[in-house]
C-alpha cells in the first residue's frame, strides 16, 4: 500500500477527527473503514473479534501515511507546523521565546496548570498518570495519580506546595508535592470531576463533574471533606467553575451552551447567560465576568447583558482557555486552532496572534510580571511568548 502525501500545511486535529470519525464508523460496521483497518493492521487481519479502540484508529491513520505509530506521525506534523510558524511570522514577537515537547504520549492532554514561574507544569492526560513535569527538560518529577484512575480536572494550591487532581472516578485527590505523598481521596461527585476552583486559602474548593445529566456542582471543605452547598440546574457536563472572591458566589460553563450565576449561601441560579460555555473568569470588582466558546464574551453581571464579543473569523476557533491581565485591560487566550491569541478587553480587538503549536492548545497564563505567556497544547508542547510590547 503506497503511504498518502501530507499537504503542506497539515492540521493535526483533522487527523484526530479521522481517527475517531475511523472508530465510529467501525462500531457501525461499516465496510470501507473494515477494508481500510484490515490492510495496514495486523490484528484485523486475522479477526474482527478483537476490541478495536482508538488507539487502534490512530495507528491506522498513522500507517496510512507511512508511520509508525501514532505519536512518530504527531511529532512529524509538529515538526512541519513549527516550520511553517517560523517562516511566516513577521516579527519576533510572534515566535515562541522558548519550546518544549514534554515527554508524554497521549492522544489528548486533558489540561494543564502552570506554577507562577512557569518552571512547573501540572497536567492530567489521557493514558498517563497526572503529575507534576519540569518544563525546562520536559521530564515528569513527580506522579499525581493514587489509584490510576486518569485525571481530567488540576489546580495549585496558593502556595503551590500541594497538587488538586480531580480523577475519572468522581473523587479528587490531595498531594504534598515535595514529598510526592498523596494526602487524601475525597470523594465529591458520581462521575468524572470535569474542572476545579480552589478558594483563596485553599481550604475550601468548587468543582463539577462532566457526565451525569444532570451534572452537579459542589462547593466543599478540604480539611472536613464537608459538602456546603451542591447547586444543580445544568442540563449537560460542567466545563468551567470560578469562585468571587468574597466566596459568596460562584460561576459555571457547561456543555449545555450557558453560564450560570449562583449563590453559595442558598445555592440558587441567580442568573443564566445563554450561548457559552468552556470558560468562565470573574472581573475584580465582580461586576463583569468573560467566558468563552466559538467567541469570547464580556458580560454585565447584573443586568445580564452582553458588553462587548471578540469576534473571531477564523475556521475551527473554539476558545479553551482564558487569562485576564492584573489590570484587566487585556486578555489572553487559549485555541482550539492552534494559536494563543492577545486580546484588548475594551475595544475587542485581537492585538496579536502567537503560532508555533501543532495542535489545539488547552491552557494559557501569564508570567507574574505579565512579559511573558506559557502555553500549553494537547500533545504536551509547551510554549513560551514575549508580550511585553504589544
Amino acid at each position: 500500500m503506497s503511504a498518502k502525501e501530507l499537504p503542506s500545511r497539515p492540521n493535526f486535529n483533522q487527523y484526530r477527527k479521522q481517527a475517531k470519525d475511523l472508530l465510529k464508523s467501525f462500531r457501525a460496521g461499516d465496510g470501507d473503514a473494515l477494508s481500510r483497518i484490515s490492510e495496514v493492521h495486523p490484528e484485523f487481519k486475522k479477526t474482527f473479534d478483537t476490541p478495536f479502540q482508538l488507539s487502534d484508529a490512530q495507528w491506522v491513520i498513522a500507517r496510512e501515511h507511512g508511520f509508525e505509530s501514532w505519536p512518530k506521525f504527531a511529532d512529524h506534523i509538529r515538526q512541519i507546523v513549527a516550520e511553517n510558524a517560523s517562516r511566516a511570522s513577521t516579527t519576533e514577537s510572534s515566535r515562541a521565546l522558548f519550546a518544549i515537547d514534554l515527554d508524554i504520549k497521549t492522544d489528548e492532554l486533558n489540561t494543564c496548570v502552570f506554577t507562577r514561574d512557569g518552571k512547573r507544569a501540572l497536567i492530567g492526560a489521557g493514558g498517563n498518570l497526572a503529575g507534576v513535569w519540569d518544563v525546562e527538560t520536559g521530564r515528569r518529577v513527580i506522579s499525581c495519580d493514587e489509584r490510576s484512575v486518569g485525571a481530567w480536572a488540576v489546580a495549585w494550591s496558593r502556595d503551590e506546595r500541594h497538587a488538586f487532581v480531580g480523577t475519572l472516578n468522581g473523587a479528587v485527590q490531595v498531594w504534598d508535592v515535595e514529598a510526592g505523598v498523596c494526602l487524601r481521596v475525597i470523594k465529591v461527585h458520581n462521575s468524572f470531576v470535569s474542572c476545579i476552583n480552589l478558594s483563596s486559602d485553599s481550604r475550601r474548593v468548587i468543582s463539577g463533574s462532566g457526565g451525569m445529566r444532570p451534572s452537579t456542582i459542589k462547593f466543599w471543605e478540604v480539611e472536613t471533606e464537608r459538602t456546603i452547598r451542591v447547586m444543580e440546574g445544568h442540563s449537560d457536563g460542567v466545563y468551567a467553575v470560578a469562585l468571587d472572591p468574597t466566596e459568596r458566589h460562584a460561576l459555571s460553563g457547561s456543555r449545555d451552551g450557558t453560564v450560570r450565576l449562583w449563590d453559595l449561601e442558598t445555592a440558587a441560579c441567580l442568573r443564566v447567560f445563554k450561548g457559552h460555555s468552556n470558560c468562565v473568569l470573574w472581573s475584580k470588582d465582580r461586576r463583569r465576568m468573560l467566558s468563552g466558546a466559538r467567541d469570547i464574551r464580556l458580560w454585565d453581571i447584573e443586568s445580564g447583558q452582553c458588553i462587548r464579543v471578540f469576534e473571531q473569523t477564523e475556521g475551527d476557533t473554539l476558545v479553551r482557555q482564558l487569562a485576564w491581565s492584573a489590570d484587566q485591560r487585556r486578555v489572553l487566550s487559549a485555541q482550539h486552532n492552534n494559536t494563543v491569541r492577545l486580546w484588548d478587553v475594551e475595544t475587542g480587538s485581537c492585538l496579536r496572534i502567537f503560532q508555533g503549536h501543532p495542535v489545539g492548545v488547552v491552557t494559557v497564563m501569564w508570567s507574574a510580571d505579565e512579559r511573558r505567556a506559557y502555553s500549553c497544547d494537547w500533545i504536551g508542547g509547551v510554549r513560551v511568548w514575549d508580550v511585553s510590547n504589544v
